[in-house]
């Protein structure tokens, strides 16, 4: 039976979206508006926080915090100066390599390198799930999540074209991409094999 490879993950430190916040508001409509926002401010934070001690291994729990996550800053991308609130607040995005865990973390304040880095430990999530259904012969799981990862993995060498670590790189992307949409391939042939229909059609083929 074929080991099958999941994703190493980045990590992160700490990214405090609610002081950032909080002073641009305060500064461009008012404290009495921003206090009346401030629960929503707080629930984004939250959900960085829980991004930042999750771990891999969490498994299907970390995939509605991570959609909730990215869903929100695309919501605030269409509503506010994101570079400006960034900056203003000194907002540093801090991610390690995930392919290089001895390096320095990469630190900017690019709201797209921390997408970036918020998808690939979307698909590492989903890649962890193939790789443990597929130990358990669950290939339909198995399937639906390499394929998950390898689109993710695909929007990602598509929309990031400057990666400043080499597991967001172009190429790289890509790269795993069809690792993940292969084993996938294989997952469904081994699906086929082990059905009855498949072990006929197999047998008739080999005859």
């Amino acid at each position: 039976m074929t080991t099958f490879i999941h994703l190493p993950e980045k990590s992160t430190s700490k990214a405090d979206w609610e002081a950032s916040l909080n002073k641009f508001l305060n500064l461009t409509f008012g404290k009495s508006f921003t206090n009346e926002i401030s629960s929503s401010i707080q629930r984004l934070n939250k959900l960085r926080v829980d991004i930042q001690h999750s771990h891999t291994s969490d498994g299907e729990s970390l995939i509605p915090i991570y959609l909730n996550y990215i869903t929100q800053l695309n919501s605030l991308e269409l509503r506010l100066p994101m570079s400006a609130v960034i900056t203003g607040g000194e907002l540093e995005f801090s991610w390690t390599d995930a392919f290089d865990s001895n390096a320095d973390p990469t630190v900017q304040h690019s709201l797209s390198f921390e997408k970036a880095s918020i998808l690939f430990s979307l698909a590492s999530v989903y890649s962890y799930l193939a790789a443990t259904a597929s130990s358990s012969l669950d290939w339909k799981n198995a399937i639906l999540n390499f394929t998950n990862a390898a689109g993710i993995l695909d929007f990602i060498s598509i929309n990031f074209l400057h990666a400043p670590t080499n597991d967001l790189k172009v190429e790289t992307s890509k790269g795993l991409a069809k690792l993940m949409l292969a084993q996938a391939q294989e997952c469904f042939l081994w699906n086929y094999m082990q059905s009855t229909t498949g072990n006929l059609s197999l047998i008739h083929i080999s005859e």
